[in-house]
């Protein structure tokens, strides 16, 4: 069941949004639960203590510059959250972000944010919500099953930042965590699938995580950096565009890292 978080500094807008989400989006038969916030700290707060949210929608509108930090803040250290969020200043937005152009059939694409922009218009909010929780049901069929000392774990893949070999085991990075399992890449590089690139020899990292490639080597949203063999540079910057459909805007060199 998908766990919608909603923020907004102002009750009234907030229980505007509560009205519309309890009673409007159950009626296109989505499975979901939700939790409402008037305090950006206490959002915060909740996330820190690990409990578990997959959509977090923010009205910017109210103590704007307060609610930029804390999208940037999700944003880093929560990746794998969907984040949906308004704006009247969709300009000062300081990282990238994709408006609302897609139908809400799109469930491809990993990059699970929206902006809508002032006056909100509740067909949008609606498209938007139904996409992405589309998208997180999509996500929650792809999972890999892994077993680390004596347990049985299954990994959203989008909760996966990078995965490097060392000695004998293999470590997932995700959400400021790590699980070593024992195994050889190659074979959980056969299981992931196009998502990831094998930029290294010890290293599969998400797409979708990638902040920079350039040649020095790839820097994670998370601030995490990603060696890139000179031997597997020019091949995983090829698929890297290939796999984005060339939508990325860092500068290359050819040369190896």
């Amino acid at each position: 069941m998908i766990k919608i978080a909603v923020y907004d500094s102002n009750q009234a807008k907030l229980d505007e949004l509560r009205n519309f989400i309890e009673n409007d989006l159950n009626e296109d038969g989505i499975e979901f639960t939700t939790i409402y916030f008037t305090d950006s700290k206490a959002l915060w707060n909740y996330l820190s203590g690990n409990n578990s949210i997959d959509i977090i929608l923010l009205d910017l509108c109210h103590q704007y510059q307060r609610g930029i930090q804390l999208v940037n803040d999700i944003e880093k250290t929560y990746p794998h959250i969907g984040l949906l969020f308004f704006s009247k200043q969709l300009g000062a937005l300081n990282f990238a972000s994709r408006t609302l152009v897609d139908s809400a059939n799109h469930i491809t694409d990993n990059d699970s944010k929206y902006i809508l922009s002032i006056p909100l218009s509740i067909n949008d909010l609606r498209m938007s919500l139904v996409s992405t929780v589309k998208l997180f049901e999509y996500q929650e069929r792809n999972k890999i099953t892994v077993r680390s000392r004596g347990q049985i774990y299954s990994l959203r893949l989008n909760f996966i930042d990078y995965i490097v070999s060392s000695s004998r085991q293999i470590i997932f990075h995700g959400c400021g965590k790590e699980l070593p399992v024992y195994g050889k890449l190659d074979e959980i590089e056969e299981k992931l699938g196009p998502s990831f690139l094998r930029c290294h020899q010890s290293y599969l990292v998400n797409i979708s995580r990638i902040a920079v490639f350039d040649k020095h080597g790839i820097q994670l949203r998370s601030g995490a950096k990603i060696p890139v063999s000179k031997a597997r540079h020019a091949k995983a910057y090829a698929d890297f565009l290939k796999l984005t459909d060339g939508n990325f805007n860092f500068p290359h060199s050819e040369e190896g890292a």
